[in-house]
């Protein structure tokens, strides 16, 4: 016998023109289903009569084999039931007695089944199913209301509760867009249907060696750009015995970076791709031996615990070295054409850095280090406290700046050894004390950090080794104040400070309530508020030393655009930026249709820019005054013609670049696309016309000089070849 799971106890409050004096009827039941497996179950009541498109009085969840609900004293009430793999229960039931009692059968119906799979028919393991419920009444359901089933690690799926009706099915993945099928059943019959989607591909390819052969058991991962995505925690899979792999799927013609790693073998680095349109082939990289002997610099003795670090575009890898006798040993990746820095670190020793290897360029079997004597640095300690009342601070932060942590630099050498050391840090004790280990011994720099304090910096000479660290507490001077509209009513938004002497300055969010309370410096500062209800007016405020300036920052609504994206394809999503004079002033997202509406704007002439995932633009101006308050923008991204071909030298070898086509004419969009490691490179969503295609530096983020312009005619598919004499290196032009 199956022990009955109560539902919570639930407090009901009347709404409307019922109150909590209102007298109630108990309804109470049994809840009897078609198997032995306890479910979720939803009751939604709705009171009498039932208009379309009505909203339930309330809706009750839980998990039991009995019910009992407490609902207003009507004549009589619609009960809808929900269950998943269930039919659903529909009842009038009468309320003719303080307490009334009735069970729900829940029955399985018609069942549909079959796998759910890619574009090209690959299975799709899961994949979220969902239902529209036709064969309900016409009233609203709530989305917890709602049921969904996961495909299993073969993309098959199974779903019960159906009747001979028309259905909805619609399949939801991360990174491909949404999309329906329409099943009916009829006969009572069960429906076996595959559901193959028009807009969800994989990329699929091989892992090999340097020799072509697969290799098995390698981590292939990838970050496709997906913009407008809040969080995203990547993709990844291990190659099959033959090196293959598939990752996905993604919409048609997303762009993305892939890598594999086998430790044992090598690895290989953002290789670009686009999804649906390669077979990729993942080259592992050779391995090159690296040795030598790691000794202390000043008694010769071998250090006998250390780690090599290899860096090679933004990634280390690691090789501990553990009771070596000070004898170095280890397989490196050798990737062309990329900067390798190798690292040897041990406790108590300064960092050694080789900048020296060639490791990237050649193709070499050995490289020696030769005799790496470590520095045995210097331990620096002492006590962070608060300088006004000189009590210890505990779990404040004390970390190197490094060497050359003045100003900026510009040597790669430099800046990646002051980048590294920067993580020596720690945390101060109960008494406000630390001590910090591995620190260079010639003049280097410390930074104190602590809650509720200002940061301090320590410059250190040769011979320092007790350094004692005062911080001043943040709140002598501040900015205090709330957002509020122009009626007067508090709101919460995002408040940007910027002090203008020292150019200085960031956004914060308030709390709530609208109130903020931000500790900051003396001088001149720039303070405004945006919020969803509208913004405010930038005030000039001066705040002297240890003042504490209040101000009440008030937001206008007035000022709306409304609008409407068009031609937005699947899995294309849009953002939209407003400026003034150049200056940002609010974004916003499109919602699933194209519609937007911005209140809060202002009055003024904007510039709105429209950017999509695509990597598609849209500029359009609009006006907006006290006589004008609102206005109606209309963007459309029209276009299905595409761009596409290959960037190579005059040797014949790919160049890596970012392309752009910009239409000579206004009104349509603009468009780019990065080539990809084979020099390939594809612009979708373009309209039929001239564009000038421009060719930028790929890893050149201001795009300051195109390296060749051309004008061309796009129509339909377009192929446009571009050789280039050479790509100069960053900085040389």
């Amino acid at each position: 016998m199956k022990s009955p799971l109560r539902f919570l106890v639930i407090f009901v409050i009347f709404v409307g023109s019922y109150t909590h004096a209102q007298e109630a009827v108990t309804v109470a039941g049994r809840i009897v289903a078609h198997d032995s497996t306890s479910q979720d179950v939803r009751l939604g009541v709705f009171l009498s009569p039932v208009e379309q498109d009505a909203e339930a009085w309330k809706w009750f969840s839980g998990n039991s084999d009995g019910f009992s609900l407490e609902v207003p004293k009507v004549e009589e009430i619609l009960l809808i039931a929900l269950r998943k793999d269930s039919l659903p229960i529909v009842k009038t039931v009468a309320l003719d007695a303080d307490t009334v009692r009735l069970d729900l059968f829940f029955e399985q119906g018609l069942v549909l089944e079959g796998s759910v799979l890619s574009t090209g028919g690959i299975p799709i393991s899961d994949a979220v199913l969902t239902v529209e419920r036709k064969d309900l009444p016409p009233v609203q359901l709530p989305d917890d209301a709602s049921f969904a089933w996961t495909c299993d690690s073969d993309g098959r799926y199974k779903v019960s509760g159906f009747t001979n009706n028309l259905y909805e099915v619609s399949v939801e993945l991360p990174y491909a867009p949404r999309e329906s099928f329409s099943v009916s059943f009829s006969e009572s019959q069960n429906e076996h249907r595959d559901l193959t989607l028009a807009n969800a591909h994989f990329v699929l390819g091989r892992v090999v060696d340097s020799d072509d052969e697969g290799v098995q058991g390698a981590e292939v991962s990838t970050r496709p750009y997906v913009q407008f995505l809040e969080e995203y925690v990547g993709l990844n899979t291990t190659s099959g015995p033959k090196g293959n792999f598939q990752l996905g799927p993604f919409a048609s013609g997303q762009n993305m970076n892939l890598s594999a790693l086998q430790e044992e073998v090598g690895a290989t680095y953002n290789h670009k791709v686009f999804a649906g349109n390669h077979e990729v082939m993942l080259v592992l990289s050779d391995l090159a031996h690296v040795k030598g002997f790691v000794q202390d610099a000043k008694t010769g003795e071998p250090v006998n615990e250390f780690i090599l670090k290899s860096y090679t575009q933004g990634r280390t890898r690691e090789h501990p070295h553990v009771d070596s006798n000070g004898n170095l040993s280890a397989m490196v990746e050798i990737v062309e054409e990329s900067t390798s820095v190798l690292i040897v670190d041990s406790p108590n020793y300064s960092t050694f850095f080789d900048f020296n290897t060639s490791l990237s360029l050649n193709s070499i079997d050995e490289y020696d280090m030769g005799t790496i004597e470590l520095d045995p640095g210097r331990k620096v300690s002492g006590q962070v406290y608060d300088a006004s009342s000189r009590e210890p601070i505990s779990g404040a932060t004390v970390s190197s700046l490094g060497p050359g942590w003045e100003g900026v630099t510009q040597d790669f050498d430099t800046h990646f050894k002051v980048s590294y050391m920067q993580n020596i840090n720690t945390t101060t004790d109960a008494n406000g004390e630390y001590e910090l280990t591995q620190l260079p011994t010639e003049e280097t720099a410390i930074i104190a950090t602590a809650s509720g304090y200002e940061s301090m910096e320590m410059r250190l000479d040769k011979n320092d080794v007790e350094v004692d660290i005062p911080l001043n507490e943040w709140g002598l001077t501040r900015i205090r104040g709330r957002i509020e509209t122009t009626a007067g009513e508090a709101v919460a938004g995002e408040v940007m400070i910027l002090n203008v002497e020292k150019t200085r300055g960031g956004g914060y969010f308030s709390e709530e309530d609208g109130s903020f309370d931000l500790p900051t410096s003396a001088g001149t500062h720039r303070v405004s508020a945006i919020t969803v209800f509208g913004r405010c007016d930038t005030i000039e405020l001066v705040v002297h030393e240890g003042e504490t300036a209040e101000i009440v920052l008030v937001v206008d609504s007035s000022g709306r655009l409304r609008g409407m994206i068009n031609g937005l394809k699947n899995a294309e999503k849009a953002t939209l930026a407003i400026f003034v004079d150049g200056k940002h002033i609010r974004t916003a997202h499109s919602i699933e249709n194209g519609e937007f509406s911005i209140e809060g704007v202002g009055f003024d002439t904007f510039t709105l820019r429209a950017w999509t995932s695509l990597n598609r633009e849209l500029l359009q101006t609009f006006h907006l005054s006290p006589n004008e308050t609102e206005a109606y923008v209309e963007l459309s991204f029209r276009g299905n013609s595409r761009l596409y071909g290959t960037v190579i030298s005059t040797q014949g070898t790919p160049i890596p670049v970012r392309v752009r086509a910009i239409p000579i004419e206004d009104g349509s969009p603009r468009a780019w696309s990065e080539s990809l490691d084979d020099g390939t490179y594809e612009i979708q969503g373009l309209e039929e016309g001239e564009y000038w295609i421009e060719i930028y530096h790929s890893r050149d983020p201001l795009d300051r000089d195109h390296l060749n312009r051309s004008r061309v005619l796009v129509a339909g598919d377009t192929e446009l070849n571009i050789e280039l004499d050479s790509v100069p290196a960053l900085g040389t032009q």
